[in-house]
């Protein structure tokens, strides 16, 4: 795994972008279309010994905001049923937890964290977090989609969203806030 560290510029961005300052080890994971940063790699460990199962963090504050929207809408119970009925799908999402969890355990390792790390988040082997095929979070699904291309989900988002940064975004970052706040 490459680690571009975030610039100052970066990091000032981020910690806008999130409200805070970024914990623990953070780096790049992923540009916008407009070359801010919309997903960061976060270390397993992060204050010292807080166990941190999210790798990949969106901070785009435009697509956090509308996959929130999808988290409570029916799209949630359209990917709930794909899950049940298209082997595929589950066959697909199944895959990117294991690369999810590989990519995990190498950060680790290039951290020097592998004896910290290890057997620390048994039961949650899923993306973000969540227990195997779990949807805890959309934004963790679409941020791993947006760095690896790989997760079913994360594709199934961009394509409800897709275009969503280039139509609406004006490559300013920042906060997002609804155009008549």
């Amino acid at each position: 795994m490459k680690l571009e560290p975030l610039s100052g510029a970066d990091y000032e961005l981020v910690a806008e972008q999130l409200g805070r300052a970024p914990r623990g080890s953070v780096f790049v994971a992923s540009r916008c279309p407009f070359g801010k940063v919309q997903v960061i790699i976060t270390s397993p460990m992060v204050e010292g010994e807080t166990p941190f199962p999210t790798l990949y963090w969106l901070t785009c504050p435009l697509l956090k905001r509308d996959i929130g929207r999808l988290e409570s809408s029916p799209f949630r119970a359209y990917i709930k049923e794909r899950l049940e009925k298209d082997p595929r799908f589950g066959h697909e999402l199944v895959a990117a937890e294991d690369e999810y969890k590989w990519e995990r355990e190498k950060l680790a390792e290039q951290l020097g964290l592998v004896s910290l790390v290890s057997g620390l988040f048994e039961g949650k082997e899923g993306i973000g977090g969540s227990c195997a095929s779990g949807l805890k979070c959309f934004h963790s699904h679409y941020a791993q989609w947006l760095v690896t291309g790989c997760n079913p989900v994360g594709k199934a988002i961009e394509e409800e969203i897709a275009g969503l940064q280039r139509r609406v975004c004006t490559g300013t970052c920042g906060r997002y806030h609804e155009p008549d706040e």
